[in-house]
């Protein structure tokens, strides 16, 4: 092997190395769920799981990979506040739900705000949830649907987002 194929051989092991190096480093987080309403979260070889009374219809994790919310509709129903639907949110860094509120209308999705701690609920009427505390405050949808550029842009992985009734 003469010293131009040589380094071109060692080159394109550097390359193959760097991609598989960048490869692992983007999927050191997956999601997953069973129709029990279980959440299995693999970060960084750590298994986290999530047991739910849910249903679980969507989920999605923000583009940190440090917080998860979950929604879907109870498996109990309460008759005398019988909620349409219930929001899950986790903290995934500190391994401890956040908190998990009930909401009298369906989720249809959720989107994380890029410049805060907040993330918006897309139901009627919609709501911001503080990812930090939990706490849940009602807002008009309109705003936040006309203003796509309030949300959170990143490449997730495609465990990272599930959403059984996605609206077109």
């Amino acid at each position: 092997m003469n010293f131009f194929e040589e380094i071109r051989k060692t080159s394109l092991l550097t390359i193959a190395s760097l991609l598989v190096t960048h490869n692992a480093f983007s999927f050191e987080l997956t999601v997953s769920i069973t129709d029990g309403g279980v959440v299995t979260i693999n970060s960084h070889n750590k298994i986290i799981n999530i047991k739910t009374n849910t249903f679980i219809t969507g989920y999605s994790v923000n583009c940190s990979a440090s917080k998860f919310i979950a929604w879907g509709h109870p498996k109990i129903l309460n008759k005398n506040n019988p909620q349409d639907s219930t929001l899950i949110l986790f903290d995934i860094k500190n391994n401890q739900t956040i908190g998990k509120k009930s909401l009298s209308k369906g989720i249809f999705g959720i989107e994380f705000l890029a410049s805060s701690n907040n993330v918006y609920i897309d139901s009627d009427p919609g709501s911001i949830v503080n990812t930090n505390t939990g706490d849940i405050v009602t807002t008009e949808p309109d705003y936040y649907l006309q203003n796509n550029e309030l949300f959170e842009k990143c490449t997730k992985d495609e465990s990272w987002e599930f959403n059984r009734y996605p609206q077109e």
